[in-house]
């Protein structure tokens, strides 16, 4: 099992959010679960195979931290208390949610089978 680079995903991260370097620290525990379902989901690999790990890391981290970001922001409050509900625009989350979908299908071939399927056989 090769390891994967967690500050080589922290650094990708930070970059394709757009989050400063100064706010890593933020971030360590959604970069660390994302390296970790990755690592979790890998049955075997090699050296060869290291980037587009780590980009599947990187990717998972990036929807993890969009559907928190959203659901924090889908309730505000005005200045006079009222709470109202944001409905700010889900782009962010198409696009989060694509990209993880694209970077775990270009790692499934590392991963474990986990998918369950009854098949209906007729007769």
């Amino acid at each position: 099992m090769i390891r994967i680079s967690a500050d080589k995903i922290m650094a990708a991260f930070l970059h394709m959010s757009g989050i400063a370097k100064e706010r890593r620290n933020d971030y360590d525990e959604i970069v660390k679960n994302a390296a970790d379902f990755i690592a979790r989901k890998i049955k075997s690999a090699d050296e060869s195979d290291r980037d587009r790990i780590e980009f599947a890391a990187v990717a998972v981290a990036i929807y993890d931290n969009t559907v928190l970001k959203l659901a924090n922001d889908k309730s505000l409050c005005t200045y006079d208390g009222k709470q109202v509900v944001n409905y700010k625009d889900t782009e962010q989350y198409r696009f989060a949610a694509l990209l993880r979908s694209n970077a775990l299908a270009a790692i499934s071939d590392l991963c474990e089978e986990s998918a369950f399927a009854f098949m209906a056989v007729e007769g």
